[in-house]
């Protein structure tokens, strides 16, 4: 059913202009309707913009003028915000109801669009997410299919995921990592168990999802499951299902890994990092034991077909032991 709903939606845009190199902003609250969204932008061969509907007006409307989307996707929570953000941007593309217009595509064929008809290549454009960039000002990250396809191809064959396994989506799709919580779960065949934002602002809410509904894989940066943490000691129940943990984004707290083990005690503790540039990670460290004189969790070793070099300024390689700036 998800299939066949973006199947239909894709065709809908390919009718817009949608293609290869064409940029579609989805402003959406966090509902099976943003899932479909993403999945056929990427079907009808375009990349996917997110914008977060509680970003202030004027980041949206940066986003809108520097990306400039010819096609907007929203549905009806985040219109005022998108509506918003449109005013200030002086932008005009199509937009797009996800619920409200879903009848204007609903008798369209649903079977996949193949890549002869999208004229589709692993070198086009998958998304562009914006980070704060190093001055404050949103930069916009163009990632292209082929590098997308490589993190999740790894990250599926080196922990076996499958249809076995539950992942419980708390990013944001406005964040890099949303794009394996999604993209690499289904592609596995697994299980997107798709936290709201009403679960999302309640922490014991989230604390028994991950226990009681058999959840065996967690993504999020460790800010997060550190914060669920007490709540998830308040419970006696332990959840033996839990096999991977991922955590990136910033740096790990040295207590985390232990206290996760006491509520998941099956559960696998990866600490990953890289760049929004590299394509959401490009570096793993499966966290044992911790040692006492550690700072802090070890960076890692690449993943599959990424390469790590320390340089000094001059982009020379340094010795081991000498401080440098990290290429990837």
């Amino acid at each position: 059913a998800l299939n066949t709903a973006a199947n239909r939606l894709a065709r809908h845009l390919r009718g817009q202009g949608v293609g290869p190199g064409v940029r579609v902003a989805i402003c959406v609250e966090r509902a099976p309707e943003m899932v479909i969204g993403l999945l056929a932008i990427l079907k009808a061969g375009g990349a996917y913009v997110p914008l977060d509907p509680a970003y202030p007006a004027e980041r949206l409307a940066f986003m809108l003028a520097d990306s400039a989307p010819p096609v907007v996707l929203t549905h009806a929570a985040a219109r005022p915000a998108l509506a918003a953000a449109l005013a200030a941007a002086e932008a005009s593309p199509v937009l797009l109801d996800l619920v409200a217009d879903a009848a204007r595509w609903a008798a369209l064929a649903d079977d996949d669009l193949s890549p002869a008809e999208t004229g589709l290549r692993s070198s086009d454009l998958a998304y562009v997410i914006y980070t704060s960039g190093s001055t404050g000002k949103p930069k916009g990250i163009e990632v292209a299919h082929a590098s997308v396809g490589n993190l999740i191809g790894w990250v599926n064959g080196t922990y076996a995921v499958g249809p076995h396994d539950c992942l419980l989506f708390v990013t944001s799709i406005s964040f890099d990592l949303s794009v394996y919580d999604m993209f690499g779960v289904l592609a596995a065949g697994a299980r997107l168990w798709l936290a709201d934002g009403a679960m999302l602002s309640d922490p014991q809410r989230l604390a028994d999802c991950l226990l009681d509904e058999r959840v065996t894989f967690w993504d999020s940066a460790p800010a997060m499951l550190q914060f669920l943490v007490p709540f998830l000691a308040e419970r006696q129940h332990r959840n033996r299902s839990l096999r991977l943990i991922f955590n990136s984004g910033d740096w790990v707290p040295l207590t985390l890994p232990a206290a996760m083990r006491e509520h998941c005690p099956n559960a696998r503790f990866i600490a990953l990092g890289g760049a929004t540039e590299a394509t959401i990670w490009s570096n793993h460290y499966e966290v044992g034991t911790v040692r006492p004189e550690w700072r802090s969790i070890p960076y890692g070793r690449p993943i599959h077909n990424a390469r790590y070099y320390i340089l000094d300024p001059q982009q020379q390689p340094v010795p081991i032991g000498v401080a440098g700036e990290l290429y990837i």
